[in-house]
């Protein structure tokens, strides 16, 4: 079965991670931030602890930026050139969007309904 998975990218040097969030069927509700019980962990001294959260559910997958400009953090949170202000939800689907330096993609991973090994 596919797996809903984050790609992230580090801007300032290529370094790449893809982190395993859930599987497709179950709602999934996680958080994106530089504390490493975040379950994506940006290590940046601009993100904020708790920088934002994840919501997947069926096809959709939405970020809620929790803290835009803590107080000594400095990190923006950018989707399709426009800076996200906190407090509101914005549904990213599968599009590419920014925390601080870092570039931060939804996607599947594994098997899918076909039985093939389909990345993407």
């Amino acid at each position: 079965m596919a797996q809903l998975v984050i790609d992230v990218v580090d801007t300032r040097d290529g370094t790449a991670m893809t982190v395993l969030l859930g599987r497709p069927d179950v709602p999934y509700i996680g958080v994106v931030g530089s504390d490493d019980a975040c379950d994506v962990c940006l290590r940046d001294r601009s993100i904020a602890p708790q920088q934002a959260r994840l919501y997947g559910a069926g096809n959709h997958l939405w970020i809620d930026i929790i803290d835009h400009a803590a107080p000594g953090y400095g990190a923006i949170v950018r989707f399709r050139d426009r800076d996200l202000p906190p407090g509101q939800r914005h549904r990213v689907d599968y599009r590419t969007f920014s925390i601080g330096p870092f570039q931060l993609t939804f996607g599947w991973s594994g098997e899918d309904d076909d039985g093939d090994d389909d990345l993407g």
